[in-house]
């Protein structure tokens, strides 16, 4: 994933549950045990980000571009991913040139004149914005501003940049709270009952972040809206059975959730708050 200390844009997905098996942190294990609530408030907080929450940021961020005469997204953005019956764009080489954000903003700003390229940023993300800040349980600071057509597409969506912020960066911290996750009895148990599932369908692999490696080595890289062949088809439904069979996603959050209870304690007191403000971002999105 790559942050941002200046005010850019968070770009790159999460950090997923099924690739953090190895991952280390600084925080160490509460005293005391979290909470029934506690606990099932990190649970939902480390869930996957509902689909339709970056849509409507870009939507409200576009409007508000619009008003003051910029075209954003600059261009068509918004295409189908590769075949989510496969390993989806996990898969994929990266964005074709016309659909990287990147290069079609620099394309769009060739359009204007060099008086509206500085105030196509300025609205975007004021250079002299308030920043919102969060540090993550490993020390590294993500800022963004406050002020713009970026940050209003943000509060519009989650309440507040602060709060965008604390939610879509929750599964990236909670992992990096919570060291030596692999080891655990618990998360062993259900990676013992994976790998036996995915044997006995014939795909030596002892994890899902080991599944994802085979297919890759197996069908390669493709384009973002290449589909899936019958293959990759076949061990992705494995992949999802097997998972499902585990309950491996479950309980890597819920070990999470346990070890990092010290720093849920200390950086997250609100927490139950922010669980209602991520369910009001879903609701204010559809």
């Amino acid at each position: 994933m790559r942050l941002t200390g200046s005010g850019g844009r968070v770009t790159g997905g999460l950090l997923g549950l099924t690739l953090i098996l190895s991952v280390g942190g600084c925080a160490e294990v509460g005293d005391t045990p979290l909470t029934a609530e506690e606990k099932a408030a990190a649970i939902v907080l480390a869930e996957k980000l509902d689909q339709a929450l970056p849509s409507a940021e870009m939507r409200a961020i576009e409007a508000c571009m619009a008003g003051r005469g910029f075209r954003f997204p600059p261009a068509e953005l918004a295409r189908p991913p590769a075949d989510n019956g496969g390993y989806g764009t996990r898969l994929a080489t990266g964005p074709r040139p016309q659909d990287d954000p990147d290069l079609a903003v620099q394309s769009y700003l060739h359009t204007l004149p060099p008086a509206r390229q500085g105030e196509y940023w300025e609205t975007l993300r004021p250079a002299g914005s308030p920043m919102a800040e969060l540090t993550l349980p490993d020390g590294t600071v993500v800022r963004l501003a406050t002020e713009g057509c970026e940050a209003a597409g943000r509060a519009h969506v989650y309440g507040s940049v602060q709060d965008y912020l604390r939610i879509t960066m929750f599964p990236t911290a909670l992992a990096s709270a919570a060291p030596g996750i692999a080891s655990e009895p618990d998360v062993q148990a259900s990676l013992a009952v994976y790998a036996g599932c995915m044997s006995a369908a014939g795909y030596p692999v002892a994890s899902p972040s080991e599944a994802l490696k085979l297919a890759r080595e197996r069908f390669g890289s493709r384009a973002p809206s290449a589909p899936a062949d019958q293959a990759e088809r076949a061990m992705a439904a494995a992949d999802q059975d097997c998972q499902r069979r585990s309950d491996i996603q479950q309980r890597l959050k819920s070990v999470m959730a346990d070890k990092a209870a010290a720093w849920l304690r200390s950086a997250n007191p609100d927490i139950h708050r922010l669980v209602q403000a991520r369910q009001d971002a879903i609701s204010r999105a559809r």
